[in-house]
């Protein structure tokens, strides 16, 4: 008698479970079993929306079968992003986190279950997620990464019980990046370790804005709960009108590549098509987009064709206010719709005003970038300049010398200057001597140049002539009226700012910062804010950084100096829960006091204040 086969198949699980829920029944038993009915109802019907089918449930935990990696990776995406919002919120009592793994591999079918390695590995994967975050296999990695505008962190090889997989996280909004530490190898000290600036934090906080790891935290009650600082973009799928048979899939491929150019700049959170569809099959309007999926801007476009011409129009809507804040309109013929769409894309980013100054003027710079490439390297440059570590300046200056490379017949001294002036706080120099005199060299050479940006040129020499070259506040103050006699953007408010507050001259630097802060509607890790809060602490206006802070306080991207001064003021006005609240968060961002150069700058009082005050604090626990 021949033995029946199993009934094998190869297919994608989605496995999920719920952080802690037997400490949650423990603490309140009745409110979690409820709360986790409203979740796994969120969770069922995002399963059925991606064309998922469950297979199990046990208690708190789901599995699930999808034929596709896509969407069963854009559903675990969609369902963290909308638990992380529903959490953020101050009226959720019950804040349930859950982990997500999915794995590609053989099953066997028994009935409407499925059993094996591809199932085990699932489960392994999720237990190995962080809270509230999402990991894949390798497998599903190679067929998602080219078909999503999904960022992903690769951990390695990892090893868990019996099981061997390699795994890779998925890089959420609420999420942390996790460093890569294989579990089967064993472990090195990298030579990329985290150096901290000579200056601080307040160096980089002055120029070209610092980009945190955000990470989840403990809450704090508050009236209004951003989902973060970076703003989130959906592109909806452009509405066609004219079109062929034949340029039947052109308003469609208009959107795809639409959204990939979008996404190639990392200062915003651009929406995969998958949920872009979604969101138009499901006719959501900007209410439902922002609480779904935090959508803070919405793009929104028609082409119309007549014969080999046609006409783009594109409108991009600030969900918040429900005003549209630009408008593009371009006639072209169709051949060129990739050309457009580049250039289209550019005078998106500047109408959305992300690192953008006034009077047009892009971004910290006047440099006639052409292309859509450059352009957005550029800004993804400045980016990976804000980080403190090691990795990241030598990967900031490859960029800048591919940049040069590529752009011959343009002036970029003062970008080098800033370039060694990042190298030099890091600690990175092996003759520091040598590498002053070619900053200064470089700055000296910006201003030969009659292309270059002057008021970039007066501002730079400002703030590194101050910190770096021994220059006194009287010559950095000069630089600094004269780089605001010219149209200033925001990086240079913010450099001029800075110079103003460190040489005492407060009025001057918390004017030019706030002129800053109302010229940029998305305060990417809110560090325009920061150094207005701590410009304000410094000159004791305490009620005016109430009046700034408390409607963003909760962000789960707040700068840790933010809270702790919020954590002292609160404490100073009574309110210990939520001054401990505010405190634990920074301290678990990493936040240290010694290591803090503005709290040396503040006056004697207030220092001693502030540290008596914040020990207090710590006794709370």
């Amino acid at each position: 008698m021949v033995e029946k086969r199993l009934d094998r198949k190869v297919t994608v699980i989605l496995a999920t479970d719920v952080v802690g829920y037997s400490k949650h029944v423990e603490e309140n038993e009745s409110l979690t079993i409820k709360t986790y009915s409203a979740r796994e109802v969120i969770l069922l019907n995002l399963i059925e929306d991606f064309g998922g089918r469950v297979f199990n449930t046990g208690g708190d935990s789901v599995l699930a079968e999808f034929s596709s990696a896509v969407d069963a990776v854009e559903c675990a995406a969609a369902f963290q992003l909308r638990i992380a919002e529903i959490n953020s919120l101050p009226e959720t009592e019950c804040r349930l986190e859950f982990r997500i793994g999915v794995n590609m591999g053989d099953v066997v079918q028994k009935d409407k279950d499925l059993l094996g390695d591809g199932v085990n590995i699932a489960a392994r994967l999720e237990a190995f997620a962080q809270q509230s975050g999402v990991c894949i296999s390798k497998s599903v990695y190679d067929l998602v990464a080219p078909k999503t505008n999904l960022v992903f962190n690769d951990l390695g090889l990892q090893r868990i019980k019996n099981n061997r997989f390699h795994a890779v996280d998925l890089i959420l909004p609420h999420t942390k990046k996790r460093v890569r530490s294989p579990a089967i190898k064993k472990k090195v000290t990298s030579f990329l370790a985290l150096t901290c600036l000579i200056f601080g934090a307040v160096l980089s906080a002055s120029f070209l804005l610092p980009k945190n790891d955000q990470s989840k935290e403990n809450s704090m009650n508050v009236d209004k709960v951003p989902f973060s600082s970076f703003p989130i973009v959906l592109v909806s799928p452009i509405r066609a009108s004219g079109l062929s048979e034949s340029q039947s899939e052109l308003a469609k491929g208009f959107t795809e590549s639409m959204i990939a150019t979008l996404a190639s700049y990392d200062g915003v959170t651009v929406l995969s098509s998958s949920t872009s569809y979604y969101a138009q099959k499901r006719q959501m309007l900007d209410e439902e987009l922002k609480r779904e999926f935090g959508v803070d801007h919405v793009i929104r476009g028609s082409i119309q064709v007549i014969e080999k011409k046609g006409r783009l129009n594109l409108e991009i809507t600030d969900v918040k206010t429900g005003k549209v804040i630009g408008s593009q309109q371009r006639d072209f013929d169709l051949s060129e719709i990739f050309v457009v769409q580049d250039q289209m894309s550019i005078k998106i980013l500047k109408d959305m005003q992300i690192n953008v100054g006034n009077s047009g003027s892009a971004t910290a710079n006047k440099i006639p970038f052409n292309t859509m490439e450059d352009y957005t390297a550029f800004l993804n440059w400045r980016i990976e300049w804000r980080k403190e570590t090691e990795e990241s300046y030598y990967k900031s200056l490859s960029m800048l010398e591919d940049l040069a490379r590529k752009n011959p017949e343009l002036s970029m001294s003062i970008w080098f200057a800033w370039q060694l002036f990042k190298k030099t706080g890091l600690g990175l120099s092996v003759d520091k001597e040598a590498d002053l005199q070619e900053i200064s060299k470089l700055i000296n050479q910006s201003f030969a140049n009659p292309k270059a940006d002057e008021s970039m040129n007066y501002a730079a020499r400002a703030l590194i002539g101050l910190n770096r070259l021994k220059r006194n506040c009287d010559a950095s103050i000069s630089d600094a009226d004269k780089a605001l006699e010219y149209p200033p953007t925001v990086d240079i408010l913010m450099i001029t700012g800075y110079v103003y507050n460190g040489c005492g001259e407060l009025e001057k630097g918390i004017a030019a910062t706030k002129r800053a802060l109302r010229l940029t509607p998305n305060d990417s890790s809110w560090f325009i804010t920061r150094n207005l809060v701590l410009a304000l602490f410094m000159d004791q206006q305490f009620e005016a950084i109430i009046e700034l802070v408390r409607a963003n306080i909760h962000a789960i991207d707040m700068h840790p100096d933010i809270l702790v001064i919020w954590a002292y003021i609160k404490s100073k006005y009574g309110e210990k829960k939520e001054a401990k609240n505010s405190w634990e968060i920074a301290t678990n961002r990493g936040f240290e006091l010694k290591n803090k150069r503005w709290v040396s700058q503040l006056p004697k009082d207030l220092k001693e204040d502030l540290e008596t005050t914040l020990k207090t604090i710590s006794s709370f626990y």
